[in-house]
């Protein structure tokens, strides 16, 4: 299991977060006090932490120090601090940590939570940078993978649209503008033919501050665009908020998916019972004196109570969503039940000249969801 380690020196703090950050996570969660806490648990080798959330401000360690050790042990760090002033921001990113954080509140703990759960991803998340200055491709490289992502690199727009046929899973694509052999504008519009927006992000990037460069970009396809020189919170702004968006859309689109599938099985699920009343109906118009009458009149009953409970389960959006309807058990002859189903199908048989015919006991008490068994029997 993956290790985290928060180090906070105000352990309602520290539980508060570890609590928040276990409801969403499956992690295995370390919490230390304090930087002698902290090298206790690091010098564990059984301890292996992906990622650890840093209190700038610790009684025994109060300038930051802890900062350089996490480096220095290489776990990438999110530093979490009261303040910070200009100097102290300018000096934490230049010790290569993925994030600050304020404690400004319950909005910081949210973005504590979301950023965790970016830097997790990030680990499968595939990136190509394509730009041929090596300086700057070596420069985004390291920003990224400070973010944890997998780089890969091209030196001209070409060279990237091979890599990208090549190595499937690619989800992002960081590309400079003027380059010899493809340009990033004309990447684009190629990458666009291989996958769409929502599928692949690209994030243009130009030194060259002309007015139609980005709107070309954008209007060929891209998601988002940046002018260089860029500030490194920037550019993590914007990376995440692009692949926020297209995860987004990805559930978006399994959600879609999965609501056909459940309103294809309703329909199904209702088309029994229907034609049996439908039946039923048809029997109880053709010989209204009959004595079987109140007891068809029970299982249309049934019938509907069931056709209903689908229906307000389709109607309940959160049911849908989370794909988890509701169960609610209760003892109940199972005996009377097949009765009545078969009651319901019989007519529909009998105009196939097939027979319904079981054979089990007089009464059986079970406990089930007589809606949801009765739809079981149906299905058989």
């Amino acid at each position: 299991m993956e290790k985290l380690l928060i180090v906070e020196d105000s352990r309602s703090s520290a539980i508060m977060i570890r609590e928040v950050l276990s409801q969403l996570y499956s992690f295995d969660i370390d919490t230390a006090n304090s930087l002698k806490e902290f090298q206790k648990l690091t010098s564990d080798p059984q301890n292996q932490y992906f990622l650890a959330l840093l209190d700038l401000n610790l009684p025994d360690a109060p300038d930051g120090e802890i900062v350089d050790l996490a480096i220095d042990k290489n776990i990438p760090s999110i530093v979490y601090t009261a303040n910070v002033n200009k100097k102290q921001r300018t000096n934490i990113w230049e010790k290569g940590v993925i994030d600050y954080i304020l404690k400004t509140g319950p909005q910081s703990i949210s973005y504590i939570c979301e950023i965790v759960g970016r830097i997790y991803k990030n680990r499968e998340m595939k990136v190509l940078v394509v730009d041929d200055h090596p300086a700057f491709r070596q420069y985004i490289e390291q920003l990224l993978s400070t973010h944890q992502f997998q780089v890969f690199k091209a030196t001209d727009g070409k060279q990237a649209l091979d890599i990208f046929k090549s190595i499937s899973g690619i989800k992002l694509i960081i590309t400079d503008n003027e380059m010899p052999e493809l340009g990033g504008i004309d990447l684009t519009i190629e990458i666009r033919k291989l996958a769409n927006i929502e599928e692949v992000s690209i994030i243009g990037i130009s030194a060259f501050h002309k007015a139609d460069v980005s709107a070309n970009f954008l209007k060929n396809g891209a998601n988002d665009f940046i002018y260089k020189p860029f500030s490194e919170e920037e550019f993590y702004c914007r990376i995440n908020q692009n692949l926020k968006m297209q995860e987004s859309i990805e559930v978006q689109k399994k959600l879609n998916q999965e609501k056909n599938r459940l309103l294809s099985m309703a329909s199904h699920d209702v088309k029994s019972p229907l034609s049996g009343i439908y039946n039923l109906c048809q029997m109880i118009i053709d010989d209204p004196d009959s004595n079987d009458n109140m007891d068809l009149l029970k299982v249309i009953l049934e019938a509907a109570e069931q056709i209903t409970e689908i229906v307000d389960n389709l109607l309940d959006v959160s049911v849908v969503e989370s794909n988890q309807f509701r169960i609610e058990k209760e003892s109940i002859d199972i005996i009377n039940i097949i009765h009545q189903r078969i009651k319901l199908m019989e007519v529909i048989a009998a105009k196939k000249s097939i027979k319904i015919t079981f054979n089990f006991p007089d009464k059986l008490i079970l406990e089930f969801d007589r809606p949801k068994i009765s739809q079981v029997i149906d299905n058989l």
